[in-house]
């Protein structure tokens, strides 16, 4: 999962950890985890994060 996540540019490391520790399952969870970044992420890279958690869940 992570080396498939690691392919979205503007993801970080931070991103990504927080990201397999929740698994969000929707959009509004991982809305969650860039509600306080700075960083934008595209509608599309968060449907490919969406898609890679519920390959690997």
């Amino acid at each position: 999962m992570v080396e498939e996540l690691r392919k979205i540019e503007k993801l970080r490391e931070r991103h990504i950890e927080s990201i397999i520790n929740m698994l969000p399952q929707d959009m509004d969870e991982l809305k969650l985890l860039f509600a306080n970044e700075i960083v934008t992420v595209s509608d599309d890279d968060k449907k490919k994060v969406l898609s890679i958690v519920k390959k690997f869940t």
